[in-house]
């Protein structure tokens, strides 16, 4: 069967083809049980070039609730946590509307939500207002301190006079889809049944906790499955069925998707969900295996023959999961695959994107049982290099057999931690510039199928009561149409407000992979509309991946005397800057509406003429300053077009 997917990037339609050659003829229902699991092989075809980056974004919601003990107050706020792709840059953006005083003090706490615990790093230094914006690096970026917040043990607490230890708290967390592993044997059965039977299942918890997709494979069963069930019960504990699978199985291969309840979702985070599959012989069950949530950084990939390069004619089916430990110097796996014409040879990470064939990574051999793979990867074997080609999906394993010397399986690698984006807000990027004291800052988050978009804002100081707020199209220093109407999310109640939320492909305007090409490529500005302002008080481009905020450059602080030549202006390539500043330590810098530098170049001459290539900067509005011993000297507004 050949499925034609049709995929739009940048306006380009491409064509994946895949070929999949299932064991037994099978109904149009379960063909979609396949197309629907996110977290498989359509996953891996439609998790399009350039969607995944190197980088992590963490985030925080910030709220007197989360204080220990909580703390009444009207205070809201939203930080983001940008970790760069040699972990060795955490850029920090963090605003809050409504305390009851100014920020005395910020911190990254350790402990874990409701536990109180000690400062980690001092964010004070960044503080302006109501917004936190500095970069940590150096000796306070550690791996310890990477390693907590992927395993949620940070929190970020604001402090004020009127609440000195905190009057807002938030829990610093990965912005990830959660994966969830079931490795099924007869051992955990209760009571035991001995056989040789095994399986692994690999969930997938979207982060709005609405859907769940799964793969289930099974090996050496004593029979057909008849049943397969999520039961409710602990480790060595029955319980009853709260969730049927029974519609999804083919042959040894469990297939699907579902939405569950709020009770499942807490049952499966708490270790109480299992997996039960039954067949004839033993009617109660023959392998069971407890649902556990993945710690670390999760992966995962769906092993099918038309994945190869070329593509490869077999019934076999493979799952596999892959977990990056906190530390991020070891890798455990487990892969099962089925149907294969014979035993396996050899199995590989291989380098390459969906699509293209690379050379072997790491050598999974060792840890081959029967149709069964499981190991540890640990010491140089650990590089960065492999770490950020996972990351951005550009790994894939491949199961090696007599029969297919260069493969007969093979599955894209793709992780679970979604593509991040930040943003601040602020008068300047509107077009045309609005003076106002208002301000933002948030963050959204895509998941890796495109099809689920997490969004988190806060904004203060607006002149009048917020009376629209819209995600639009247009690059920075452009206007554009609006792409989603996020009005409805902030409660337009108060000059200080705040927006938290998820828009989805089954949405009445979904978000696909269409929209996720416009937030990849900065094409989407969030504009807050007021009554004063009707075109926008505060807008604030969607920036991708790491982007650090600097708030000793801020477009806040662009006071300084407008005393430059600058031409031509709004300009393309080439800028030609004129000024009779004179100093041997002085620099002039390109930044961005939020800080950004974008170009640095010394400027040591007087009456100097500098031709600043601007070729590779995208449109949008620009300052350009002088800098002498950290005091801004000179700056000037530059519009690129």
């Amino acid at each position: 069967m050949l499925l034609e997917i049709q995929d739009r990037i940048n306006g380009v339609c491409v064509l994946l083809k895949i070929q999949f050659h299932l064991k037994t003829l099978i109904m149009k229902k379960q063909i979609l049980h396949i197309m629907t699991a996110g977290s498989f092989i359509l996953a891996a075809a439609t998790s399009f070039a350039g969607h995944l980056q190197d980088n992590l974004l963490f985030s925080a919601k910030l709220e007197g609730a989360q204080q220990t003990p909580p703390v009444t107050t009207n205070a809201m706020g939203v930080g983001s946590f940008m970790l760069n792709n040699m972990r060795d840059e955490l850029c920090v953006n963090v605003a809050v509307n409504g305390l009851s005083g100014p920020i005395s003090s910020a911190h990254i706490h350790e402990g874990a939500m409701g536990v109180g615990g000690g400062v980690l790093v001092d964010l004070s230094s960044g503080i302006s207002g109501n917004q936190i914006m500095l970069t940590i690096s150096g000796a306070s970026l550690t791996s310890d301190l990477i390693s907590k917040m992927i395993n949620g043990l940070t929190y970020i607490n604001v402090h004020t006079a009127a609440n000195p230890n905190g009057e807002i708290r938030g829990q610093i967390m990965l912005e990830t889809d959660h994966g969830i592993v079931a490795m099924a044997d007869g051992m955990q059965e209760v009571p035991m049944v001995m056989t040789n039977a095994y399986g692994l299942g690999i969930f997938t918890l979207s982060k709005d906790e609405n859907m769940i997709n799964y793969q289930f494979i099974a090996q050496n069963l004593s029979g057909a499955i008849t049943g397969a069930h999520l039961h409710m019960g602990a480790m060595g504990v029955s319980g009853g069925v709260v969730q049927d699978l029974s519609g999804d199985i083919m042959g040894n291969v469990i297939s699907g998707s579902f939405m569950p309840t709020a009770m499942l979702v807490t049952a499966i985070k708490n270790g109480e969900i299992y997996i039960n599959v039954h067949t004839a012989m033993n009617p109660s069950g023959e392998i069971r295996g407890q649902l556990m949530m993945n710690m670390g950084l999760p992966f995962d990939a769906m092993l099918t023959g038309g994945q190869q390069v070329p593509s490869v004619t077999t019934n076999a089916m493979g799952v596999a999961t892959f977990t990056l430990n906190s530390m991020l110097n070891e890798i455990t796996y487990s892969i099962v695959a089925d149907g294969l014409s014979g035993a396996i040879t050899s199995a590989h990470i291989h380098a390459g994107a969906i699509g293209t064939a690379g050379g072997v990574l790491v050598d999974l051999s060792s840890g081959i049982n029967g149709n069964q793979i499981m190991g540890t990867i640990s010491g140089a074997s650990i590089t960065n290099d492999l770490i950020n080609a996972m990351l951005k999906g550009e790994t894939y394993i491949n199961v090696h057999t007599a029969a297919n010397p260069n493969g007969e399986i093979r599955g894209q690698i793709y992780r679970l931690a979604r593509e991040g984006y930040t943003t601040v807000l602020n008068g300047m990027q509107e077009v045309p510039s609005v003076t106002t004291n208002a301000y933002g800052a948030g963050v959204v988050s895509v998941n890796r199928d495109q099809n689920n978009l997490h969004y988190m804002f806060v904004v203060g100081g607006l002149s009048s009561m917020l009376s629209g707020a819209h995600f639009h199209n247009a690059a920075a220093g452009a206007t554009g149409p609006v792409v989603f109407d996020l009005t409805g999310s902030f409660t337009g109640t108060s000059t200080n407000d705040a927006a938290f939320g998820y828009i989805t492909s089954m949405d009445a305007t979904p978000f696909t992979s269409t929209e996720s090409v416009l937030f990849r490529n900065n094409q989407i500005y969030l504009n807050i509309h007021n009554m004063e302002n009707m075109n926008g008080e505060i807008r604030g481009q969607i920036n991708r991946g790491q982007v650090c905020y600097d708030m000793t450059a801020s477009v806040e602080d662009l006071t300084a005397e407008q005393n430059m030549n600058v031409y031509p202006n709004p300009f393309n390539e080439e800028l030609i800057i004129e000024s009779d500043y004179s100093s041997p330590t002085a620099t002039i810098q390109l930044i961005d509406v939020t800080g950004k530098v974008m170009l640095s170049q010394n400027l040591s001459t007087i009456n100097h003429t500098i031709n600043l290539n601007t070729e590779s900067i995208q449109a949008g509005i620009y300052f350009l300053q002088i800098i002498d011993n950290s005091t801004r000297i000179q700056t000037k507004q530059v519009i690129k077009l």
